[in-house]
């Protein structure tokens, strides 16, 4: 916390391989920290504050553990800050939508063994039709868009803000607002 109230920021990620990463900086890094979850990557930063050597390198990560977890595992990055006037840790997570055809359009799709062709909240129009895996045979499915109005973008940059009085408080109301990441 006093190297947050200090101004250093933390930025976190997940490398391509879900291995979760934390770095802290000011003007030049301070902090690194990475881990197979996100409690073994915080643990490891602050390990690295206190000793300045960095900790288990790792070139995979594991399953997610928590909900905030499996938010950084499948989605973008997102930075820790002091914000001195509401004297609470705020973290900033960013992520991009990728819009996609109606929920259980796939499910129907890979049951009934037929295209299905749908509407999404969006206003495209989307085909979604059975594939079957060549490596495997496993049955999956191929969507693409056919029809869609004229400023439609296949993806939207999003971003929220919550804050909380300490650290481990933020990561609570994190596990309590995010939604199910299921992937």
């Amino acid at each position: 916390m006093d190297r947050l109230k200090a101004g250093a920021k933390i930025h976190g990620f997940s490398s391509g391989g879900r291995v979760r990463v934390l770095r802290s900086d000011t003007e030049g890094l301070i902090g690194y920290g990475e881990g197979a979850d996100i409690n073994e990557a915080f643990d490891e930063l602050e390990k690295n504050f206190k000793t300045g050597k960095k900790g288990i390198i790792y070139m995979t990560g594991g399953q997610p553990t928590t909900k905030f977890d499996a938010w950084v595992t499948y989605h973008s990055g997102y930075d820790i800050t002091w914000n001195d006037k509401f004297q609470m840790v705020e973290i900033e997570l960013n992520w991009i939508d990728f819009k996609g055809p109606p929920k259980n359009i796939s499910e129907t799709v890979m049951k009934l063994g037929v295209p299905i062709i749908a509407k999404d909240l969006y206003g495209a129009t989307w085909q979604v039709s059975p594939f079957i895996f060549p490596g495997n045979g496993e049955l999956g499915t191929s969507a693409r868009v056919i029809d869609k109005p004229e400023n439609y973008k296949n993806t939207e940059n999003r971003s929220m803000k919550i804050g909380a009085c300490d650290l481990e408080r933020l990561i609570v109301a994190l596990e309590t607002c995010l939604p199910e990441v299921k992937h």
